[in-house]
């Protein structure tokens, strides 16, 4: 009942697909994020420091430290979200939380030291790098790695398989289906290739990015080797030459990067659905999937037609999260901390449209005698093989003179024929030419469908 009353459809109707990410994006997972921060920072303090900063801890003090994160109930979040509905600060709830579990504890004093020298957003910053990271590695790119294998399975499956293309919406030179999946295969790939490439960034040096209350307090520790540290430890990139907020453009090249592969996903989706409409595939349906409220004959492409709307809307949002936060006034404003809250909005429908073209492709069965039916009746499509032909063998006026026979026309195999022999060619050149029908005039098609099903599946083996 509760999806029911959803403001979304990512909390509400496809609440079951977006868990995962609601699990990582959830103002719960922020919280808990925002604690790991500072009491990690609290441990490496007493690490880097060897006991300049503080004491150095024991490894009873830094276990029972990192219990606080490690065991944190929904109650605390819940504590935390009610002291900052007092203090009108996210953060300065997390540390007051944090201060009044080590006061109760042989660590209170070091209490203090909690968010030393820190300012907010170095936390928040490595908060949200740090959810964007989950997310890719454990969310989404899992599911475009098993959109590839499907591609990579359907470019095999189908490499002979005769299809005829179309340029400008018009017949043209003959294909494979094998390798028309292929193409997806292969740009899809090089971008999932690209986004494993990119490192997420994070910051700690104050409030204008100076270090200045770290320099203030303790001049003789090197705190840029501390922060660059402090930030690989996370498997972050470190930004030294910040404002109070991380520079924007590395986490913007992700979201550009995913808005990249979700146009080529989007074009796959209205390419399924072009192919459905011309009869070129069965669609499986269960007996009590309805496909029409008033037509019960329709198995409509729902899961590419829904693919494509979640990617229009994730888009939408991945272009503004990327432009936007790039722009910030002078060392800092908040417009950016309410925008990045839809980081995991964004990737909920990335997420649903990524899930629904794999159901979609799963789907699919290729109606071989309506393929063969439409490469029979538009037969005019070798015209360029014959052209081709009959240069090489010297006919100069080759191109103009099957224009003038066939431009605008539709001929069967039999018509072509018939065409063949109003030329006036010797016997020999129109045996070679006879030979050439739309189900064998695909080039190498059928090579490339192979050659880059190996390439992709070896990349997939090694790197995902």
């Amino acid at each position: 009942m509760e999806g029911l009353k959803a403001l979304t459809p990512l909390d509400g109707r496809y609440a079951n697909i977006t868990k995962p990410l609601a699990d990582i994006f959830s103002e719960y997972s922020l919280i808990k994020n925002r604690v790991m921060i500072e009491v990690e920072y609290l441990i490496f303090l007493s690490e880097f420091g060897r006991g300049r900063i503080i004491r150095e801890l024991t490894s009873e003090e830094k276990n029972l430290l990192r219990k606080i994160y490690r065991n944190f109930p929904l109650e605390d979040a819940q504590k935390i979200k009610a002291i900052e509905r007092k203090t009108k600060h996210d953060i300065n709830a997390v540390i007051l939380y944090l201060k009044d579990r080590i006061e109760g504890s042989n660590l209170r004093d070091i209490s203090h030291f909690v968010h030393f020298g820190l300012t907010s957003d170095d936390v928040n910053n490595i908060a949200y790098s740090l959810m964007l990271k989950e997310a890719l590695e454990s969310v989404l790119i899992p599911v475009l790695k098993e959109m590839m294998y499907l591609l990579v399975e359907l470019s095999i499956k189908y490499k002979d398989l005769p299809l005829l293309a179309r340029t400008h919406g018009q017949p043209a030179s003959p294909t494979t289906l094998g390798k028309e999946f292929s193409v997806f295969a292969e740009r899809l790939g090089n971008e999932i290739k690209k986004l494993l490439k990119k490192k997420l960034p994070g910051k700690i040096s104050g409030a204008t990015g100076n270090f200045n209350a770290f320099y203030a307090s303790f001049p003789e520790i090197n705190w840029l080797d501390f922060s660059k540290k402090f930030i690989e430890n996370f498997g972050l990139e470190p930004k030294i030459v910040t404002t109070q907020v991380v520079p924007h453009e590395d986490i913007s090249d992700i979201l550009q990067n995913l808005i990249r592969i979700n146009n080529i996903i989007i074009e796959l989706n209205v390419d399924m659905w072009l192919y459905i409409s011309y009869g070129y595939f069965y669609q499986k349906s269960s007996i009590d999937e309805v496909g029409s409220s008033t037509m019960p004959h329709k198995v409509n492409p729902i899961n590419f037609e829904n693919s494509e709307g979640n990617l229009k809307v994730a888009n939408s949002m991945l272009s503004m999260l990327a432009n936007e936060l790039q722009i910030s006034r002078l060392q800092r404003d908040l417009s950016g901390s309410t925008i990045r809250r839809n980081y995991g909005t964004a990737m909920g429908y990335c997420l649903v449209a990524y899930k629904n073209t794999i159901k979609g492709l799963k789907k699919l069965t290729p109606n071989v005698e309506k393929m063969r039916m439409d490469l029979d009746q538009n037969a005019q499509v070798v015209m360029e093989a014959f052209q081709v032909i009959l240069k090489k063998y010297g006919y100069r006026d080759a191109y103009e003179r099957l224009m003038k026979l066939s431009k605008g026309r539709t001929f069967t195999i039999e018509e072509v024929y018939e065409i063949i022999k109003k030329l006036n060619l010797p016997e020999d050149l129109e045996r070679e030419l006879a030979k050439i029908t739309p189900q064998t005039y695909t080039g190498i098609a059928e090579k490339l469908a192979v050659l880059t099903a190996k390439k992709w599946l070896d990349f997939l083996k090694r790197n995902l």
